[in-house]
């Protein structure tokens, strides 16, 4: 759970359910999956380009 709570933080990912974690159901799991790879237009975008920031700093302070 720490991972998804970076991830969110960091406006990388979100849960499938915060509040049962890690049981989620298949439906908000399905619903999370289709969020992140761009069912709702522009929110993939949103996704990977804070993906890519993400990674510059990494690779800037040698985490990469």
């Amino acid at each position: 759970m720490i991972y998804a709570t970076r991830v969110g933080y960091h406006g990388i990912g979100i849960y499938g359910n915060k509040k049962v974690a890690p049981n989620v159901e298949k439906e908000e799991f399905a619903n999370a999956v289709l969020r992140v790879i761009g069912v709702n237009k522009g929110e993939e975008i949103w996704f990977s380009m804070k993906s890519k920031e993400l990674g510059v700093v990494c690779r800037r302070s040698g985490d990469d």
